[in-house]
Order: structure tokens, then C-alpha cells, then sequence
């Protein structure tokens, strides 16, 4: 039975005289320990662990002659030529799932009985995926209030995008440095400018970067991704009266 896997958009069952027969990724990736001898004792210190990245196996066959074997690989080197770091995705329980890879190694077995077994191995460039629709919650709050996010699915924390337009900005003077205070069940964010109304902020935990009007700004946050189970979010000024849009997206996470 054949499989839809997708490398940087093309599906690989639309390579000529090629299909996918199978897909191995339920893998867990293998940890990695960050380790400090003790000076004049025996045994070490553990400081950190960290995931590497996973193999992702596919395979499928070339169907046809020689000369349909030659059209099918030669469509597939195309394809993964110089690619690096693209979306690999397929779908599972009618969700789609989505990492980021390059082609570690391609390999064709020689024609027999005319099909020709092919094994593609994928290297991600993180142990974590997502999978789904991107989930997105808006809510108009004033400053101090809290916008409740539902619950996260996943098994490790969301990395969302949060957007803020400002609606209202009153009270301080228009030369005035402020902070605005964004916490959100997992992570935080702290926003140092001078705002007015209309500005909007974008904080991505994906990317760890935070702009005002698409221009970078001065913060200090952690960038904790939002945590699965119940989550809510809130943003504030003390110094000011404040109302703001408050937009919310991200993709359940798993390791």
C-alpha cells in the first residue's frame, strides 16, 4: 500500500515510475550527556542532556524496466539535490506531520523482476515535530486581563506565535520608556519601548525573536514554549491604561 510522504512540498509519489511503501518513524531519538569529572573523586557530573537529532526511514520501489528504473532515480537525485533543512512531512491518524530534514543517504537496489527497492534515510534537524492544523486563539483584553488558551495537546511545550496590536494606549507621555508585561502559562516576555496606539508586537518562540512593527526592539525573556495542558496568557503596562488584540497560533509539539 502506498504512503504520501512529502519533501520540500512533492509529494514522492508523483516521482515517475516510483511509489512508498513504507515509513519508519516512531524513533526515539537517542540523549546526549553533558558530562564534568569530579576533580579527585571517581564518576562525573551530569550538567546537561540533550536529544540528538532522529533517523527517518522510507522506503518504495521504482516500478518498470530498466530504462523507467533510470527516469525514477534520476527525478529522485533531482530532487533532493542541495536541499537542506526542508519540511518532511506525512500524514498519520488523518493529521499531518510535519519535521524539518535533509536526505542523509539514498540508496537503489538493481531491477529484479521489474521493480527496484529504494531506501531513502532522512536526518531531522530537531528531535521534535508537530502535527495538525495550526491551532489559533484571539481575544480583545483590557491591560491585566487574562485570555484563556484552552488546553495545549502535545507532549512538549507549543511553540506559538503571539501577536499584540495595541488599541489603546493612554496616561504617559509620549516620550515615555515602558515595559509591557506578557506571561503566559510556561514562558514570559518583557517589552522595553516607547508605544503607542497601533503598534503591534510579535513574540516567536520558534524563531526566539520579538519585533515591534517589524523592527526589532529591546526584551529579556525566556521564550518558554506554551505548556501542554490548560494555558492562558495575559499582557500588561501598569503605567498606562492599555487595551489590547491579543493573537495566539501554534501546532501541537511532540518528541
Amino acid at each position: 500500500m502506498s504512503r504520501d510522504v512529502f519533501f520540500n512540498g512533492t509529494n514522492l509519489n508523483t516521482i515517475t515510475n516510483f511509489e512508498v511503501t513504507h515509513i519508519y518513524a516512531n524513533v526515539t531519538p537517542s540523549i546526549e550527556l553533558a558530562k564534568s569529572r569530579y576533580g579527585f573523586a571517581d564518576g562525573s557530573a551530569i550538567q546537561k542532556h540533550s536529544y540528538d537529532n532522529k533517523i527517518i526511514t522510507v522506503k518504495g520501489r521504482t516500478i518498470g524496466d530498466r530504462n523507467k528504473f533510470d527516469v525514477a532515480r534520476a527525478e529522485l537525485e533531482a530532487l533532493f539535490y542541495n536541499q537542506l533543512g526542508k519540511k518532511l512531512q506525512y500524514e498519520d491518524n488523518s493529521e499531518l506531520v510535519d519535521y524539518t530534514a535533509t536526505l542523509n543517504s539514498l540508496n537503489f537496489a538493481e531491477p529484479q523482476g521489474g521493480h527496484s527497492e529504494v531506501v531513502l534515510n532522512f536526518e531531522t534537524t530537531t528531535p521534535f515535530y508537530t502535527k495538525g492544523d495550526f491551532i489559533t486563539v484571539t481575544d480583545t483584553i483590557d491591560g491585566g486581563d487574562i485570555i484563556a488558551l484552552g488546553t495545549v495537546g502535545g507532549t512538549i511545550p507549543a511553540e506559538a506565535t503571539i501577536t499584540i496590536d495595541i488599541n489603546t494606549w493612554s496616561g504617559g507621555a509620549s516620550t515615555d520608556i515602558q515595559t509591557i508585561a506578557v506571561t503566559w502559562t510556561g514562558g514570559f516576555c518583557n517589552i522595553i519601548g516607547i508605544f503607542v496606539a497601533n503598534d503591534q508586537i510579535e513574540i516567536n518562540l520558534k524563531e526566539a525573536t520579538v519585533t515591534l512593527n517589524g523592527d526589532s526592539i529591546l526584551y529579556y525573556s525566556d521564550f518558554g514554549g506554551l505548556s501542554v495542558g490548560t494555558n492562558s496568557i495575559t499582557a500588561e503596562c501598569t503605567a498606562v491604561s492599555d487595551n489590547y488584540n491579543v493573537s495566539v497560533e501554534y501546532k501541537k509539539r511532540y518528541l
